[in-house]
């Protein structure tokens, strides 16, 4: 909501309150919010400080990358502004919102999927929408200041079915009644995990209007290497500056700890007697040849071979005969 190509959205302690209040107020007397869209009973609430204690907090956790499960900065650049947190647009956005994890997906491979005509309904669920029930999806990308590939991004195309309708909008009493009904314990969460894949690029670079800077700046990271490994690419070099999401990128392709992967952790001047073979002595001074960690790896078969910070070595001198 509210954001832009060359418009960024400042976030303190307190400003998201309105917007909280518009997309999941439901007439609770302390304040509380309703989540419509959660997958658990866990999630379906929120209090009414949500504003420092969740969104305020969470973007920071991001910012400072402390946070465990997600990461949007592979598509929202969140940095300190002031006493604030500033939030925009990298110049590959939205290519990741609603894909994955790091997407707000429940899982790696799928995506995020809201009915678009029934969130529409729980947007203006206390307004007079009169006849236009057939262009809720409308007003609500529209209300929403939602552009095309956003919402082909986060959203399905839901059939309108015909909601109940009253003469008046509903009261603070009627949503809350309505909503606690369904929060009560016991109430089945039925969901459906919908499968993405290089589709989901396809569709949202079909939308995006943002085409002035190079096609692999508008690919988020994580894709890019994907779709790099999956045509068989056998030596790929990710450079750019620090937290770009190079080492995001590279872990959830081939996580860390998988049994295929080593990581060699480049120290400043290696060179090839550090990485590849030295004649040195050994803990008892006897002299002899001693494998360095990039050779054996490769004398081990490893799939994945991980050499992080590459740049502050000579490459062609550390590698020698493998370069």
């Amino acid at each position: 909501m509210g954001l832009s190509a060359n418009v960024a959205v400042k976030i303190t302690t307190s400003n998201s309150h309105d917007s909280l209040v518009d997309l999941f107020s439901f007439g609770d007397p302390q304040g509380a919010f309703f989540v419509p869209f959660a997958n658990s009973l866990r999630f379906w609430s929120m209090k009414s400080d949500a504003e420092r204690s969740i969104v305020q907090t969470s973007i920071k956790k991001w910012m400072d990358r402390t946070m465990t499960g997600s990461d949007p900065t592979g598509y929202l650049r969140i940095a300190k502004e002031g006493t604030s947190i500033e939030v925009g647009q990298t110049r590959s956005y939205p290519v990741g919102l609603g894909y994955g994890k790091n997407g707000f997906a429940e899982e790696e491979n799928a995506r995020v999927a809201l009915p678009d005509f029934s969130f529409g309904l729980w947007l203006f669920r206390q307004q007079d929408i009169g006849d236009s029930v057939q262009e809720i999806v409308k007003l609500m990308t529209k209300s929403l200041n939602i552009d095309t590939a956003e919402y082909k991004a986060i959203f399905v195309e839901e059939i309108p079915w015909a909601p109940k309708l009253q003469e008046k909008p509903m009261t603070d009493a009627e949503l809350f009644a309505a909503v606690s009904d369904w929060m009560r314990p016991g109430v089945r969460v039925t969901k459906k995990v919908i499968e993405s894949n290089e589709a989901y690029t396809l569709r949202l670079k079909s939308a995006m209007s943002n085409f002035e800077s190079p096609i692999w700046l508008r690919i988020a990271p994580e894709l890019q290497l994907k779709e790099l490994l999956g045509n068989g690419a056998r030596a790929i070099l990710l450079f750019g500056p620090p937290r770009a999401g190079k080492r995001r990128a590279i872990d959830l392709a081939i996580p860390r700890s998988s049994h295929e992967r080593v990581t060699i952790q480049i120290h400043d001047g290696w060179g090839y007697d550090e990485l590849m073979v030295s004649f040195r002595p050994d803990h008892t001074g006897k002299w002899g040849w001693i494998e360095g960690p990039l050779l054996s790896a490769i004398k081990q078969g490893t799939n994945f071979i991980v050499l992080e910070e590459l740049n502050r070595t000579l490459v062609s001198q550390a590698l020698g005969e493998v370069f």
